[in-house]
């Protein structure tokens, strides 16, 4: 059967929005992204959401097939007995939104870490379903000629809170998502980037791989960058600023 087109931004933004207000965030997520130094209004604010599985996934897919044509929405898809249904694995969606706020896909947190830790919200191999891209996700101030590039949609988010939208952020999903990088920081004018990807870097062949191919994009379209230097005892740019204002707050 023949993959139904991918829906317009529009479409895509008003299903995942109403997806995400019809659902709750569970004790331990909520916990988990408490501990990673988020308020509970930014919390509210990104629409973090524990995504639903089993019998309360169908339910959830049945009510907002009503409202929309899910035709289309990647993590959808129709079973046999021509009902909506979505496909998920236990986790949180966090939201990848395009420079005006609005969502364009999501993404799942797995909880079980044994699948990798992040995973696109996908129908792709399910009838009527559709492929998930691994859209870039920006956020924070973006009238910026430089930005900030992040590995995960979430770490971006949480430094955002952090400088309290004083920087422009992009986030890839995943290091070696970077088709659409040079185009997207062209079309938001940013003429110079810092490359705040993990420290692991350093030490894996892999993300080191992605780095080298990123410089490489950026020399060629003239964009000055620079590496992101911490403390490398912590991996992610998010762990080493929560460890400063946990400092700063003692």
């Amino acid at each position: 059967s023949k993959e139904p087109p991918v829906k317009p931004l529009a479409a895509r933004h008003d299903a995942y929005y109403d997806l995400l207000s019809m659902l709750s965030l569970s004790a331990t997520h909520w916990n988990n992204l408490i501990g990673r130094g988020l308020s509970a209004a930014a919390i509210g604010a990104l629409m973090y959401k524990t995504a639903p599985t089993g019998v309360a996934a169908d339910r959830v897919a049945e009510m907002l097939g009503r409202k929309h044509d899910l035709d289309g929405i990647p993590g959808f898809y129709m079973n046999t007995a021509g009902h909506w249904r979505m496909r998920c694995q236990p986790g949180v969606f966090i939201p990848l939104c395009d420079p005006q706020g609005y969502i364009q896909g999501l993404q799942i947190r797995l909880d079980n870490e044994n699948d990798g830790k992040f995973r696109l919200f996908s129908s792709r191999y399910d009838p009527k379903g559709s492929r998930a891209h691994p859209y870039l996700h920006v956020t924070g101030n973006v009238g910026l000629s430089g930005a900030i590039l992040m590995e995960g949609a979430m770490k971006a988010d949480i430094m955002n809170y952090f400088t309290v939208g004083k920087h422009l952020f992009v986030a890839q999903a995943g290091a070696g998502n970077q088709k659409h990088m040079i185009p997207l920081l062209q079309r938001l004018g940013v003429s110079q980037v810092s490359i705040g990807y993990d420290m692991d870097r350093l030490t894996n062949p892999h993300i080191q791989k992605h780095v080298e191919s990123l410089v490489a994009k950026l020399n060629t379209a003239q964009i000055t960058y620079r590496l992101a230097q911490w403390d490398s005892s912590f991996n992610g740019m998010d762990d080493y600023a929560l460890h400063v204002l946990k400092q700063k707050a003692a």
